[in-house]
């Protein structure tokens, strides 16, 4: 009998530290499903947010019609396949306001980011000195306002269900097309220009 319950305690002893880590393994793993599961339900009760040069109502170029843009994911989520599409206006009438495309109207996006974590942030250029001679062409004798229209287009997918979100960019071009002036505190595009919502209204769902 004495042997039997050597035999027992040696595989105690032996057991022990196995079961130990095993627990340990164990709670790790359970850890790591809660904080995972916790932050899916985070993720998906709030909508992801992008922004473009966040607090930066002016941007200045690289050069004439090239500029170094930033894309931040400030919000919970990551995020991917997100499309950036390119659109330039000038105004054909002021009163009513009425806007006229500049440049080629294509379908697919003008470029492309595959994924962005959360807290992260890319960098993408656009570049548009060839449209902005045609606006300068377009607007030289036109009466009145002839400010020029950068609108950036974001579409992108919530990595965790798919679900796809999109929101909508605009700036001046000032300067020489050295220059992008977005929205002040104010809601207005460009120095005063033009209220934003008024482009909006007049954009429609486009």
């Amino acid at each position: 009998m004495t042997y039997i319950n050597i035999k027992i305690k040696d595989w105690i002893n032996v057991l022990s530290p196995l079961i130990t880590a095993l627990a340990t393994i164990a709670l790790v793993i359970v850890t790591i499903i809660y904080v995972r599961l916790l932050y899916n339900q985070n993720a998906l009760q709030q909508d992801p947010i992008l922004k473009i040069n966040p607090n930066e109502w002016s941007i200045k170029g690289k050069s004439q019609g090239v500029f170094n843009l930033t894309l931040y994911n400030t919000g919970v989520s990551d995020v991917s396949n997100i499309r950036i599409f390119e659109d330039y206006f000038v105004p054909a009438t002021d009163n009513p306001l009425a806007l006229y495309r500049v440049g080629s109207y294509v379908v697919i996006e003008d470029q492309r980011i595959d994924f962005l974590e959360k807290g992260k942030n890319a960098v993408f250029q656009i570049q548009f000195k060839n449209i902005l001679e045609q606006m300068t062409e377009l607007l030289k004798d036109k009466k009145g306002n002839q400010y020029r229209i950068v609108r950036l287009k974001i579409k992108f997918n919530r990595e965790i269900d798919k679900k796809e979100f999109s929101f909508n960019q605009f700036y001046i071009i000032a300067g020489s097309g050295d220059m992008l002036v977005g929205e002040d505190e104010r809601g207005t595009l460009g120095l005063g220009v033009i209220p934003l919502e008024q482009i909006k209204r007049t954009l429609g769902n486009e």
